[in-house]
């Protein structure tokens, strides 16, 4: 993967001591739209911590059944301000989105209440687009900060909203769940819902 220029959360800063903790990342598929594009949404938990404060990752989809049908990815941010999606590296070819990096943004909430998203809450969504009608079965999964930059020490990070300590997974164990997707036709005048069926999604975990 290129090398890419280093980026920091707006509300960097050292992470609070701590014993190792369990981080977790997972993927679970979403809509399908009937030209075969598909959507993947990110969300992450930990057992410190009540909030999200940021994360880097990327997303990688290869095609099961043979040569890449992925011809473009593209990233949604689910949280609300004061989050961001502070750099969208964007797709870079052969299944492969470079990554994305949010955070928590100081500043507008000098202007306006901010609510913490809890642990467990929708981080964003990946759409998939693919080759019109390459109907084919995908396996989807998530590619760690260093992957995203080399410069990027962490992949997600947490807070505690009552002492605005912080932890991130530099500090104990990362677990990325993946999925797999099949995305079959439907006869024409089925609905969406099942479209949306069809996608069948088995989660692997990946120590990093």
């Amino acid at each position: 993967m290129k090398p890419h220029t280093a980026v920091m959360f707006a509300s960097t800063g050292l992470a609070s001591t701590a014993i190792a903790q369990d981080f977790s990342l997972w993927l679970e598929p979403g809509s399908i739209s009937p030209m075969g594009n598909f959507t993947v949404s990110v969300y992450a938990d930990a057992d410190v911590g009540t909030s999200y404060l940021g994360g880097a990752f990327g997303l990688e989809v290869v095609t099961l059944g043979g040569p890449n049908t992925v011809t473009n990815i593209t990233w949604d941010l689910g949280l609300e301000l004061p989050y961001s999606t502070i750099t969208d590296y964007g797709y870079g070819g052969g299944g492969v989105h470079t990554g994305v990096v949010f955070g928590w943004l100081i500043g507008p909430c000098d202007v306006f209440p901010c609510t913490p998203a809890p642990l467990g809450s929708l981080v964003g969504t990946f759409t998939i687009e693919v080759e019109p009608d390459a109907f084919d079965s995908y396996q989807i999964d998530l590619l760690i900060g260093t992957e995203v930059d080399p410069a990027f020490p962490y992949t997600f990070e947490v807070w505690d909203d009552a002492s605005g300590q912080m932890w991130n997974d530099s500090q104990g164990t990362l677990s990325l769940i993946g999925t797999s997707v099949t995305v079959t036709p439907a006869p024409a005048g089925l609905g969406s819902l099942l479209l949306c069926g069809l996608l069948a999604s088995r989660r692997t975990r990946k120590e990093v």
